[in-house]
């Protein structure tokens, strides 16, 4: 059986541009992943890179609108606590930012060692945790983003008039009530203590449903 990784061979080296001082002994297992889509068929070159420096090896091909990854599953559900997945590039064990950030995390959660070669990447090094940390400030980043974008989208739908704020939560016989109090059949206090809500949450759905009262 060849060796798990510690030494590129010079071959390796020349094609992907990479120092080898940044692998580390593995504790457990290596595990080589490769990616390919329907853009990038062949996989030798990633097989390639991977095959001497792993003791198992799994490849996704991809095709067409089929994301899912069933060896990447299986791959998974193999992996230790001192394991290491070993990748060629960093994009192949995320297909987005979104996926990285998550996978990252719970590999770390998992005490699984990330190797990416073309990156420099090996998070059991001291310098490999600044990788954890970027993943975090990506998914921090991100969040800031989506709500931008949402308070964005509120102001916008607000000056064309069509923000009608968050669905009214259903409130059993608020019809029937609000309707006596309507007709001074019955006061706002005692709706609201059969409704289970404040005076403010009362007048703020009225006010929410565009009734006259």
């Amino acid at each position: 059986m060849t060796e798990p990784y510690g030494v590129l061979g010079q071959n390796n080296d020349t094609v992907f541009g990479k120092s080898n001082d940044i692998l580390t002994q593995p504790n457990g297992m290596v595990f080589g992943y490769a990616r390919v889509s329907t853009k990038e068929q062949n996989s030798a070159r990633q097989k390639e890179a991977l095959q001497d420096k792993c003791e198992v090896y799994f490849e996704d091909k991809l095709s067409g609108r089929n994301m899912e990854r069933p060896e990447f599953q299986k791959m998974m559900e193999q992996l230790r606590p001192g394991d290491t997945v070993m990748v060629v590039s960093i994009d192949r064990l995320g297909r987005n930012l979104k996926e990285l950030v998550e996978l990252s995390s719970k590999l770390k959660e998992m005490g699984v060692n990330i190797v990416a070669l073309n990156q420099g990447i090996d998070t059991s090094s001291k310098m490999g945790q600044l990788f954890y940390n970027f993943m975090a400030l990506m998914s921090e980043m991100e969040l800031m983003f989506i709500h931008e974008r949402q308070r964005e989208g509120i102001e916008l739908a607000k000056r064309e008039g069509r923000y009608k704020g968050r669905p009214l939560k259903k409130l059993s016989d608020w019809e029937q009530l609000t309707k006596e109090v309507a007709e001074g059949k019955l006061s706002v206090e005692r709706a609201c203590q059969l409704l289970k809500i404040s005076r403010s949450t009362f007048y703020r759905r009225k006010k929410q449903e565009e009734i006259d009262f």
